[in-house]
């Protein structure tokens, strides 16, 4: 895998691909050591088509932390909703009930539920009446990658990728390599922060690197929550 590029438009060649999954396929292979390199992390969980709330990413990449393993056991039972509180949480540092229920907008007996399990699992403990998450149990280094992939329509792949900036770090859109010498897309990658990706056959080659964003949404715990399950349940 290589990374840069020119920017002079490129001429036309064959069609690298005939289906989108083919791309995706290739992404899903190549795309690994590179994350590895970009990223800080243990290692990298790859997610095909996970929907996250009304939008579905081809790919979705989670770098993650080194961790001992005893604390890996609580992600798996953990709910959108708890990551919901796991957020807030995380932004504000400490939340009464009240609080929690006004800013998610719920009845206070959702957040006791949710704080209860949450407090058993170890992620939550109280100080005086509000909650605080226990440092060091949440995996807030862990990093969220997104890649849109078009064969063809590569303006509804940057406004897509642009949408999954609400739950990544970086989002990255993937073309067939004879596309991405495209002095349009490449402006319009570079204007919203989106990297590029040109794939070919058995080859990815980054063209531009994805602007690094802090991400601390819920959408975003949740994803984190889903790759420490899969890690688990790998090492299991």
């Amino acid at each position: 895998m290589t990374e840069g590029g020119s920017t002079k438009t490129r001429p036309r060649q064959r069609a690298s691909f005939s289906l989108e999954s083919e791309l995706v396929q290739v992404l899903a292979r190549q795309m690994q050591p590179f994350l590895k390199r970009e990223l800080p992390g243990d290692e990298s969980r790859c997610f095909y088509e996970l929907q996250v709330g009304a939008v579905i990413p081809d790919l979705l990449f989670v770098q993650l932390p080194k961790a001992k393993r005893k604390r890996l056991d609580f992600f798996g039972r953990a709910s959108f909703f708890d990551a919901f509180v796991v957020a807030e949480l995380s932004r504000q540092g400490s939340l009464s009930c009240e609080e929690l229920s006004e800013r998610l907008f719920v009845q206070p007996a959702r957040v006791v539920e949710s704080v209860r399990k949450l407090r058993r699992l170890g992620l939550v403990r109280m100080k005086s009446d509000r909650y605080v998450l226990v440092a060091g149990r949440f995996p807030l280094s862990a990093r969220v990658v997104a890649v849109e992939a078009k064969l063809i329509k590569w303006r509804d792949a940057v406004e897509q990728a642009k949408s999954y900036l609400q739950f990544s770090n970086k989002s990255y859109v993937a073309v067939p390599e004879e596309l991405v010498g495209l002095r349009e897309l490449r402006a319009e990658c570079r204007h919203s922060g989106l990297g590029l990706i040109g794939v070919g056959r058995d080859s990815v080659r980054v063209e531009l690197r994805g602007r690094f964003r802090k991400v601390n949404s819920p959408s975003w715990a949740w994803i984190v929550m889903r790759a420490w399950e899969q890690r688990r349940s790998h090492d299991a």
